[in-house]
């Protein structure tokens, strides 16, 4: 891993810690609840991140990009099947409905972290930028975590 992204991987979750409460908000239009990165074995270069993405405003809001400085590229995928075949593939937006939300999770929508930049480990978080349709972000750490473990895996989402 190159020293500056290293050390951004190192500062950022610490500097956001201290900020950001477990469910990341913005502006009250947003809310990240149960975000994780599914971690993966090296070499394996690619991964992905689900979250319950939960829109508190009376206007609808599309998530339009991703970023992660532990990615060259991010993603935003869907997963759905073709005739019986599962295929994932990338998609322009992800929409949230007014006062709605919509669960990154396996086998469904969901960011894919593209070209890593060197291995994860269990229990570190990934630094992400969500940005918004409004032109607003979001900055979150996402933790690693094996499996599916939370709340986004399986679309259960505490009511709001």
């Amino acid at each position: 891993m190159p020293p500056l992204s290293r050390l951004l991987a190192l500062i950022f979750p610490l500097a956001l810690a201290a900020v950001t409460p477990a469910t990341q908000a913005f502006e009250g239009a947003v809310d990240v609840v149960a975000p994780y990165v599914r971690l993966v074995a090296p070499p394996a270069t690619t991964t992905s991140a689900y979250m319950i993405l939960h829109n508190t405003s009376a206007e609808m809001r599309r998530l339009v990009r991703a970023e992660s400085p532990l990615a060259k590229a991010v993603e935003l995928h869907t997963q759905g099947s073709d005739k019986s075949v599962m295929k994932m593939r990338p998609i322009r937006e992800i929409v949230i409905p007014a006062r709605g939300e919509v669960a990154l999770k396996p086998g469904g929508h969901h960011l894919m972290l593209i070209d890593l930049e060197g291995p994860l480990r269990e229990g570190d978080a990934v630094p992400l930028i969500l940005r918004f349709d409004d032109g607003s972000e979001l900055r979150l750490a996402a933790p690693l975590r094996a499996g599916v473990t939370s709340a986004a895996a399986t679309g259960d989402a505490t009511p709001r």
